[in-house]
């Protein structure tokens, strides 16, 4: 058990009193204590500045904000008859001295002198990931050994009890409760009197029904009312009674007791258990694909018929749970130890937080069975990181290191839900949903709009293609292919260009460097994911757009004498935290050079060295400086060259969790500058601990459906006779060629309205427009862009404001007309033909540079300024330079307009060519139709 972690960290239990105790490895804010679940989530406070001893203190709420909610959990010795506390403060005459606190991935250990005899207190959170049945069930263990201090007998007993404010976050409510006595075990079980389904008060659940349990020996005792510790201290049994009067949680605090008797003796053979359950059934509502309502369970209940067939086989598996903890504590901190001891102490912290936020379901079918194959997880997003919900992306995002790593199966239950809602006729957005539903339990769908399309989109294809190739099931991508394609589509017309769109940080910068490659990053996850599907057009379109826009936006985000990446296009004062790199290279797919990330890595260690930064880590951005997250430095560290930089960057967290300046359970937003906690206690993205630990894995190439790929319509020839034959191909054929003139004309429509209804800057007044040609104020030598609404309209010049700083600037009814138009404040081509402007080809050629294709002011000559390799080029890195040849006096938006604008006329270009092969096509069809009749035309007659 824990005395294995005694050796390992070099101690040994010694029989003199100690005047101060340490947490080991580390110390931390907090001590987990019950993590198995949303609700069965406690932890143990360890102050500001003088951490808490465990029998000072009452275990409280993973909420842990002021007033923190009790989750009273109590433990006592008496020895030779006199009773210490070991959880919990409840105040006694003596005190047991604690002498260290050890934390693993899987347990909390206290270690204590109380009188002549030392105690061990482990409480286990079991993590059995590739276990569902284990995994779901939602129970927690405490484990007691004894040891005599000088050698000689001592009388011993031990007593445990919980009260009733696991029930619920308002205390006045009426509990009841029962006592269970079976002949191998007892249980003592309480619940609301009046429950409510799916519902919380202070995030506790109101459906919950709590039980403490332990095998039952002959000396066993129990309990129920409001004065059991009292009885337990006078004699050290308890007296098998339970009041009858059901009243408030607060009233009296009813608690519910087992006491054990262990006699005269010098140490304990094996520990003495009890068990801590808190049980909901059903755990979630769930709205399905067809809109129906599913009520879904945990996954346990497959096995067991009742909550004492499940408590009995868990009381009897305690001693194999055991071992089965210590086997991955060892395992996980073995792993992370190969990266460094403090990245090993962050896995340690972020294990049971990751695992316990998340309800492994299934549901029962009407034939009364359990549906086994129909897995669901669902994630409660504690501590609101973005916002509450269910299943919150992002939050899902962060936290998707710590599934992968220990089961990724789990990744794809929590996927599941998620994309079948999506999948479904109740959703209709173009993008990907925020989240499930904005209440825990209730999954009941969220269709409304959201400012982080974007964000979430590229997140679902980069969760969706890791989960694939993790596990090699391509079960996802087959169900929802065309569904993800629709995400990635999105993501091309949008990603290069972000506006004003957003993401849970809370910028409000835009065009953010960080989501736009991370939406260009879930384009080239689609193209992967295209290639496993034998979708071989789609993964080339797709693969060849995302590695275009990582050229343009490359060159938008370094600029001369910048030598890190800029958190906006453009702003050449502004830097953050490039997290979403992380995800290129955990699934390997090469979108951005190394060049970039050497970059970046620069950028970093010069500012996690500890002199010239904060101790506790960088800020996600530099327009937010006393805001960092433990999440997006960990994905940071993850892609750093190299190996210093990358342990720097870990130990600024280590810092943070170490700082005793908060008692939050292991909060994941926090200031950089005071190592204050900013939000987001208890959250599952802290599962982004464990991003290190799943890189540079040979992944798996997944097994996609055959008919993944939607089927083109099949065309049936038809052999009819001559006559008629002629009259129905006459008209099918001008039907196909209106139809395609119509699609084309729809298509082109569709895109450039996408393109105003998605994409969006910011003028010099503060509005939003949608993305346009760049205007630049004559006759000053500022070069800020002003917005000018695209396509070009009479209707949109109102648009701009009629101050002095537009002089000049065409207005109203000048807009669009010949002394406009070609002008040099619009760079709108003045050509006759059917020409759409540059191909891909002609991007950044001598043909295309300064020409009428592009919204550049050309004021006289050719010179449209210098490129990057003529100004600064040294400081940016060599891919920019020699890709990009007209960076620094072009606008971004202008940028963004021109690559955009040039794979839009290759779209347009290639379905022109698709109609012309369509036509061939039906021509060639229809005469070789008429060339196999042989007969002559019926008559009219004989078609009737």
């Amino acid at each position: 058990m824990v005395l294995a972690w005694f050796f390992c960290f070099g101690l040994v239990l010694v029989p003199a009193i100690a005047q101060s105790w340490a947490t080991i490895p580390f110390s931390t804010q907090s001590l987990p204590i019950a993590l198995r679940s949303p609700y069965l989530n406690s932890w143990l406070s360890q102050g500001k500045s003088t951490p808490f001893a465990s029998n000072t203190w009452w275990p409280v709420f993973w909420t842990t904000s002021p007033p923190a909610q009790v989750m009273a959990w109590y433990v006592a010795i008496r020895v030779d008859g006199v009773m210490y506390n070991i959880l919990g403060g409840d105040s006694l005459p003596h005190v047991a001295n604690q002498t260290a606190a050890i934390i693993t991935p899987t347990q909390t250990t206290f270690t204590l002198r109380a009188g002549l005899v030392n105690v061990n207190a482990t409480f286990l959170s079991p993590i059995e990931p590739t276990d569902l049945v284990r995994q779901s069930m939602p129970f927690t263990y405490l484990y007691i050994d004894v040891n005599s201090a000088d050698g000689q007998f001592h009388s011993v007993q031990l007593y445990s009890d919980i009260s009733a404010e696991w029930l619920s976050g308002d205390r006045t409510m009426i509990c009841n409760w029962t006592a269970n006595i079976n002949s191998d075990f007892i249980s003592l079980q309480t619940q609301l009197q009046s429950p409510i389904p799916f519902a919380e008060i202070g995030e506790q659940a109101l459906d919950t029904t709590a039980y403490l349990s332990m095998s039952k020996q002959a000396s066993t005792t129990w309990q129920i009312g409001g004065n059991n510790r009292g009885v337990f201290n006078k004699s050290g049994i308890l007296l098998g009674t339970q009041e009858n009067n059901f009243r408030g949680i607060s009233d009296s605090f009813p608690t519910f007791g087992i006491a054990v008797d262990l006699g005269n003796i010098t140490q304990t053979s094996s520990p003495s258990v009890w068990l801590l359950g808190l049980l909901r059934d059903p755990v979630v509502q769930y709205t399905n694909g067809d809109g129906n309502k599913e009520m879904r369970s945990s996954y346990f209940w497959s096995q067991y018929a009742t909550p004492l067939a499940a408590i009995s086989f868990l009381l009897n598996d305690s001693s194999r749970v055991l071992d089965a903890g210590n086997a991955v504590d060892a395992k996980v901190r073995g792993d992370a130890q190969k990266i460094s001891s403090p990245y090993a102490d962050m896995v340690t912290m972020a294990a049971r937080q990751a695992m316990s936020a998340i309800d492994i379901t299934i549901k029962k079918e009407s034939s009364g069975n359990w549906n086994t194959s129909d897995v669901k997880a669902f994630l409660k997003n504690m501590g609101s990181v973005g916002g509450p919900g269910v299943n919150s992306v992002d939050v899902l995002y962060s936290a998707f290191p710590a599934y992968l790593y220990f089961n990724p199966a789990i990744a794809g239950y929590l996927l599941s839900p998620l994309l079948e809602f999506q999948n479904s006729k109740q959703y209709a957005l173009p993008y990907a949903a925020h989240d499930l539903g904005l209440a825990y339990p209730n999954a009941t769908g969220n269709s409304n709009p959201h400012s982080e399309g974007i964000e979430q989109s590229a997140n679902m294809l980069i969760m969706t293609l890791a989960h694939a190739q993790f596990t090699g099931d391509g079960t996802l991508i087959s169900n929802y292919y065309t569904l993800l394609r629709n995400w990635a589509d999105y993501l091309v017309n949008n990603a290069l260009s972000p506006g004003a769109q957003t993401t849970s940080d809370g910028l409000t910068t835009a065009n953010q460097t960080n989501l736009a490659i991370k939406g260009i990053i879930g384009i080239a996850a689609m193209a992967k994911m295209s290639t496993f599907a034998g979708d071989s057009t789609a993964a080339t379109h797709y693969q060849t757009i995302s590695s275009k826009y990582e050229t343009q936006w490359r060159a938008l985000s370094f600029l001369p004498n910048t030598s890190h990446l800029l958190s906006g296009y453009g702003s050449q004062s502004s830097s953050g935290l490039m997290y979403n790199l992380y995800s290129d290279k955990l699934l390997q797919l090469n979108v951005v050079p190394n060049s970039v990330y050497d970059a970046q890595t620069t950028f970093y260690s010069q500012n996690s060295n500890g002199t010239t930064s904060s101790p506790y880590g960088l800020a996600i951005d530099s327009s937010t400086p006393d805001k960092s997250r433990t999440d997006w430095m960990m994905l940071a560290a993850s892609t750093a060259s190299n190996t210093a930089t990358r342990d720097a960057l870990v130990l600024q967290i280590h810092n943070f969790v170490t700082a005793g300046v908060t008692s939050n359970s292991f909060p994941l937003m926090y200031s950089p500058t005071s190592a204050n906690a900013a939000g987001g206690p208890g959250s599952p993205g802290q599962g982004a601990m464990f991003s290190m630990l799943i890189m540079n894995q040979s992944l798996k190439t997944p097994t996609v459906s055959p008919n993944t790929i939607p089927a083109a319509p099949h065309k049936k020839k038809v052999n009819v006779g001559a006559v008629v034959g002629g009259i129905i191909g006459g008209f099918v054929a001008l039907a196909v060629v209106g139809f395609m003139a119509w699609l084309f004309r729809g298509r082109r429509q569709q895109v450039l309205s996408e393109k105003r209804n998605h994409s969006f800057e910011v003028d010099l007044d503060g509005e939003q427009r949608p993305v346009g040609f760049q205007l630049y104020p004559p006759d000053t030598a500022d070069s800020s862009a002003v917005t000018f609404p695209y396509p070009l309209s009479p209707s949109s010049a109102g648009n701009i404001p009629a101050h002095s700083d537009y002089a000049g600037v065409p207005q109203g009814s000048e807009v669009g007309t010949n002394e406009s138009r070609g002008s040099e404040y619009y760079g709108v081509r003045i050509k006759s033909g059917n020409d759409i402007g540059p191909s891909v080809s002609e991007v950044g050629t001598s043909e295309s540079r300064g020409s009428e294709y592009y919204p550049v002011r050309i004021k006289s000559g050719s010179d449209i300024g210098p490129s990057v390799s003529e100004v600064g080029a040294s400081t940016v890195p060599s891919d920019v330079s020699s890709t990009a040849s007209r960076t620094h006096l072009m606008a971004p938006a202008t940028q963004v307009l021109m690559a955009k604008q040039t794979l839009l006329n290759e779209e347009l270009r290639t379905e022109v060519d698709n109609l012309r092969r369509e036509m061939e096509r039906i021509r060639s069809e229809r005469e070789q139709g008429l060339d196999g009749l042989d007969d002559a035309p019926p008559s009219y007659g004989e078609l009737s």
